[in-house]
C-alpha cells in the first residue's frame, strides 16, 4: 500500500506533501491541482503523458516520490534527467515503458483511477467492459489459457493414443507372422552350416591347388636347375681354358720382355741392316701373337663371369627348392637327393 506521496514542480504544486490511508478523498475548489495529483500517480504508474508539458511554468525539473510496503520509488524528468529510482537503484533506459521492478512493486492498473468526470460504478459500463476489467484485476485469461492448454494437451493425448493402439494392432500381427519365421530361421541356420561346409571344402580344394601348381613350378625350376648344371660344366670347361691361357699369358709377358729387349737394341747402332730389318720382323710377329692373346685372355675372363653367375644362380635355386620341397617329395613322397 502507498504511504506518502511527495510532488515537485509538478504542474500546479511546487511542493506537495501527503501521508496516505487505505482511502483517501481529495477535496478543494477549483484549479488547485486535484487532477493533477491523480495525473502525477498516472506519470508515475504508466509512464504518461509523454514530454515535459507537465512541467510547472519557471521550473526545468518535475518529481513525484511515493513510499510503499517500505520502498521508496521516484520519478524525474526535465534539465537532462529522465529517471526511476527504486530504493537507491536508478532506471534510465526504459523507453516508452516503466522499469519492471517499479512495475511490479506498485502493481498499479488503469482500474484503480477514477478520473473526475468517470462513472462511478460499474453498472454503468457495458457487460463487456465489466468483464475486461475484472479480467484485468483477477487475470481470469489465465484460466481462459489453462483451459486451452489442457484441451490442447487432451487432444494430444488422445491423438498418441489412437497412434499407440494401431502400434500395438501392429505388433500383435507380428508376433503373428514372427510365428511362421521361427521355422524359417531354423531352415536357414541348416543351409547357413551347409554353406559354411561347402565354403571349407572350397578352400581346401583352393590350397590343394596352389600346392600342386607350386609343385609343378618346382619341376620346371629343377628342370632349368639341370640346364644350369651343363652351364656350370661349361664354364668349368672354360675355366681350364681360362687357366691354360693365364700360362699363355705368363709366357706372352716373358715374349713382351723379350721384344722389350730386342726394342732396345733396335735403338741401339748396328753395323748390318740385315739384322735390324730381322728384327722388325720378329717385333711384328710378337705383337701379333700378343693381340691374339689379349683376345684369348678377354674371352677368358667373360667366360669366368658366365660361370660365376650360373654358379650363384644354382646354388640360389637349390636352396629355394630345398626349403619349399624338404626333403621328401609332395607327390611321391620318396626322399629328395641334391
Amino acid at each position: 500500500m502507498i504511504t506518502s506521496l511527495v510532488l515537485k514542480s509538478f504542474q500546479a504544486h511546487r511542493q506537495f506533501e501527503a501521508q496516505l490511508e487505505q482511502v483517501n478523498t481529495i477535496i478543494g475548489p477549483s484549479d488547485v491541482g486535484k487532477s493533477a495529483i491523480v495525473r502525477a500517480f498516472r506519470w508515475l504508474a504508466f509512464n504518461t503523458p509523454q514530454g515535459e508539458a507537465f512541467i510547472r511554468d519557471g521550473d526545468r525539473r518535475a518529481e513525484i516520490r511515493v513510499e510503499f510496503d517500505g520502498h521508496v520509488v521516484t520519478r524525474e524528468k526535465g534539465a537532462g534527467q529522465n529517471r526511476y529510482t527504486l530504493d537507491e537503484k536508478e532506471y534510465t533506459a526504459f523507453g516508452t515503458g516503466v522499469p519492471v521492478d517499479v512495475e511490479r512493486g506498485l502493481q498499479l492498473a488503469a482500474i484503480n483511477f477514477q478520473a473526475q468526470h468517470d462513472s462511478p460504478f460499474w453498472f454503468a459500463e457495458t457487460a463487456g467492459e465489466v468483464s475486461r476489467q475484472l479480467n484485468s484485476i483477477i487475470n481470469l485469461g489465465v484460466i481462459d489459457d489453462t483451459l486451452r492448454n489442457l484441451a490442447s494437451v487432451l487432444n494430444g493425448a488422445r491423438a498418441e493414443v489412437r497412434v499407440l493402439e494401431g502400434r500395438v494392432a501392429e505388433a500383435k500381427q507380428a508376433r503373428d507372422e514372427k510365428r511362421g519365421i521361427r521355422r524359417i530361421d531354423v531352415a536357414l541356420r541348416k543351409v547357413e552350416t551347409l554353406q559354411a561346409t561347402a565354403t571349407e571344402t572350397a578352400e581346401k580344394r583352393s590350397r590343394m591347388a596352389r600346392t600342386v601348381e607350386g609343385v609343378v613350378t618346382y619341376r620346371e625350376r629343377a628342370e632349368r636347375a639341370s640346364g644350369a648344371v651343363l652351364v656350370a660344366q661349361t664354364a668349368v670347361s672354360a675355366g681350364l681354358v681360362w687357366e691354360q691361357v693365364q700360362g699363355a699369358r705368363e709366357r706372352l709377358t716373358g715374349v713382351v720382355d723379350r721384344v722389350r729387349d730386342l726394342a732396345e737394341r733396335v735403338f741401339r747402332p748396328v753395323p748390318d741392316l740385315g739384322d735390324l730389318e730381322q728384327l722388325r720382323q720378329d717385333a711384328e710377329s710378337r705383337q701379333k701373337e700378343r693381340s691374339a692373346l689379349a683376345s684369348v685372355v678377354n674371352l677368358a675372363r667373360s667366360t669366368g663371369d658366365r660361370l660365376r653367375q650360373a654358379v650363384e644362380l644354382y646354388e640360389k635355386t637349390d636352396r629355394e627348392f630345398t626349403e619349399r620341397m624338404g626333403k621328401r617329395c609332395a607327390l611321391c613322397g620318396q626322399t629328395i637327393r641334391s
